[in-house]
């Protein structure tokens, strides 16, 4: 709505656009709190694609083509922690306006929270593997030895139940099509990464399905009639 706001009115300031959003969908005195959280919403949003790139990216072939950690090794954890904890503080923040809001305002107002909350699950999970990044040798890891390995499965159990908190939580809240997408694509790639690093790097195999194999990540093709 604010590329088309832009498009037909000019360049719009996004705390007036915000502005306006509240006023449509009636948050009452939470205006303010609002913008502030839609500003903060943005600036974290920056911060994950210049400090933590690509770690909201489900395609399996960049999780599970090569061996090892991947690009996990390329994030620091303080970047994580610091973003995650600005998201859950946005999400607090919105909560402060929920209730005096309409009907249609706490509707919105619900599900970019679940959403917000979704994303913080997630670095929660990414962050114990990358606290395993230090002891995993990509190259050899054969020479993890016994502790290494239960460090690896323990953080591996605390990774996947995060993901199946993230599961549970979006799909509380499937609003369309795309949102089944994602929830799917999720299902599908995050789980199946922390299989193969609890598999290789701490020798115990928990997989109810495969790890899928190269980089291919595609439909099925279709049944002959």
């Amino acid at each position: 709505r604010y590329a088309a706001t832009a498009a037909i009115d000019g360049p719009t300031p996004a705390d007036d656009f915000h502005r306006d959003y509240a006023r449509r969908l009636d948050l009452g005195e939470g205006k303010e709190a609002y913008v502030e959280a839609m500003r903060r919403l943005d600036e974290v949003n920056g911060r994950v694609e210049r400090e933590l790139s690509g770690i909201g990216f489900c395609f399996a072939g960049s999780w599970t083509k090569r061996p090892g950690m991947l690009w996990i090794r390329n994030w620091k954890p303080e970047n994580l922690v610091g973003i995650r904890d600005e998201f859950n503080a946005i999400a607090a923040l919105l909560a402060t306006v929920r209730g005096g809001a309409m009907e249609e305002g706490r509707e919105y107002l619900d599900f970019l929270i679940n959403r917000i909350g979704c994303s913080a699950i997630h670095l929660d999970a990414i962050g114990n593997l990358i606290a395993l990044t230090p002891i995993c040798d990509d190259a050899a890891p054969e020479k993890l030895g016994e502790e290494g390995r239960k460090e690896v499965i323990r953080r591996c159990d605390a990774a996947s139940q995060s993901v199946n908190e993230y599961l549970h939580l979006h799909a509380q809240m499937i609003a369309d099509r795309g949102c089944e997408g994602t929830l799917i694509s999720y299902h599908n790639v995050i789980p199946a990464f922390i299989r193969k690093v609890r598999t290789v790097f701490g020798g115990a195999p928990d997989a109810t399905q495969p790890i899928p194999e190269g980089g291919r990540d595609a439909p099925p093709a279709p049944r002959p009639e």
